[in-house]
């Protein structure tokens, strides 16, 4: 398919020119090409006459974006395939949008925000412009600004995981808004996980205090969180509970640790794909729920030997496709 007609087909479907089944096709058809020059060069093309001035409703677009071009989980999903598609999906959101820009509300121009998107087998440690740290995990995404100068709070955007130790500036709070739940604080540690593909989004805090609001519930009072406690919000059922918690698993993770608690399977090899980078296919009908530990030396042969130590499975690899029996 030519470039151009590509792009047509992409511009077409980010402004909701198609009908209602093709905005359903769409997007699985999209996966398939994922891979085609023609198709990254019209994303890349898009990306570049993005327009750069956001607009109140940019993080919006760029939720409804995601939302639509999501693959549906699935156990025997090629998510080896998923993953490099990511990337493609990662390019189209942000030639809708501008990256995720947010528009803050004083009368200069607004922010400039800069990307950090770490694949899945690659995490990374970010200084923020107000000396703020965040250690970003695979598979995650997080929008910042290069700077603070001149807005009333310091706002950025994560997709996926991220732990955040805020810098202290009571006149400048500090919020992280995603799909689910935003969440601000003055100066404190404290860990989101909000993976699109995950039934929950969590808001752990660790030091300091912070309150976070339900983006699915605009009328409910914010949660405040002390040390040591957790926010849990299940998507489906749209339900949040404030649950103690054991901060040593997060001081391991910011460590660099894997630690993955009463979850079951298709959780755990979700994990093991964005820490490795690669693609675990297996059969339905693994049953049982998992507590283990991985250290950052660990690799991914030393994390499938504990997966078989633990309950026997067998596993074939060839490269960075992995079948579990």
């Amino acid at each position: 398919m030519e470039k151009d007609t590509m792009k047509r087909m992409l511009d077409a479907f980010r402004t909701g020119r198609f009908s209602p089944e093709g905005q359903r096709i769409f997007p699985a058809w999209l996966r398939g090409k994922a891979g085609d020059p023609a198709t990254r060069e019209a994303l890349r093309q898009l990306w570049d006459e993005a327009p750069g001035t956001p607009t109140p409703d940019t993080l919006h677009d760029w939720q409804a974006l995601h939302r639509r071009l999501a693959p549906a989980p699935h156990p025997k999903a090629t998510l080896a395939r998923l993953c490099r598609y990511a990337a493609v999906v990662a390019l189209m959101a942000a030639s809708a949008a501008a990256a995720w820009l947010f528009h803050e509300p004083h009368p200069h121009d607004p922010l400039a925000f800069q990307e950090c998107h770490t694949a899945h087998g690659q995490d990374t440690t970010l200084v923020l412009a107000d000396g703020t740290r965040v250690r970003v995990e695979p598979g995650s995404l997080l929008l910042y600004p290069a700077d603070f100068d001149g807005a009333p709070r310091r706002t950025v955007y994560l997709a996926g995981t991220a732990h955040f130790d805020v810098a202290r500036n009571a006149a400048q709070p500090f919020t992280v808004h995603t799909s689910q739940m935003d969440v601000q604080v003055l100066g404190t540690r404290f860990t989101l996980e909000a993976y699109s593909g995950e039934p929950e989004t969590r808001a752990t805090l660790e030091e300091g205090s912070i309150q976070a609001r339900l983006r699915q519930s605009p009328g409910t009072p914010p949660f405040r969180l002390e040390p040591g406690q957790q926010l849990s919000y299940h998507h489906a059922t749209r339900s949040a509970r404030v649950i103690p918690v054991d901060l040593e698993r997060y001081k391991l993770a910011r460590q660099g640790y894997l630690i993955v608690e009463d979850a079951p399977f298709g959780q755990l090899v979700k994990a093991l794909e964005r820490r490795y980078g690669v693609n675990i296919q297996y059969h339905s009908g693994k049953e049982g729920r998992y507590n283990v530990k991985f250290a950052p030396h660990e690799s991914l042969d030393d994390a499938l030997e504990v997966l078989h130590e633990l309950s026997g499975i067998r596993y074939t690899r060839k490269g960075d496709e992995v079948l579990l029996k």
